[in-house]
């Protein structure tokens, strides 16, 4: 039987030893990094998202970049440089998908009315 465990924000998978992270932990970053962009009026930066990240120990610093860099690479965020501060607003496709993931609830469900974080970590 396949077990889940949490262990300092990432799901492990016990059929791989107990210590692989499973895949979906990125994708749960990148949520958390999408609802947060989502919920402001005003790109943040990537002190503000990592700050808010790892001070819940959801993951560590390097998870972190990476959920952001395959977020730019897959056009859902743009990156804007103003003097040394990278900062991160939601691209329309963003803005799309964060609006389908709202129509759905967590077990999947097409039209689900709960809000996307409702009971989980944010």
């Amino acid at each position: 039987m396949k077990e889940e465990h949490a262990y300092q924000g990432q799901l492990l998978d016990e059929e791989k030893g107990g210590n692989t992270p499973i895949e979906s932990s990125f994708t749960l970053y990148k949520l958390i990094i999408l609802y947060m962009l989502q919920n402001v009026n005003f790109p943040l930066s990537n002190t503000q998202i990592s700050d808010f990240i790892l001070e819940k120990e959801y993951t560590n610093y390097f998870h972190l970049q990476e959920a952001l860099s395959e977020l730019q690479d897959t056009k859902l965020i743009e990156i804007e440089k103003v003097r040394n501060t990278s900062y991160y607003h939601m691209t329309e496709e963003g803005q799309q998908d964060a609006f389908l993931l709202r129509k759905r609830d967590l077990s999947g469900n097409p039209g689900g009315n709960r809000p996307l974080y409702e009971g989980t970590l944010l």
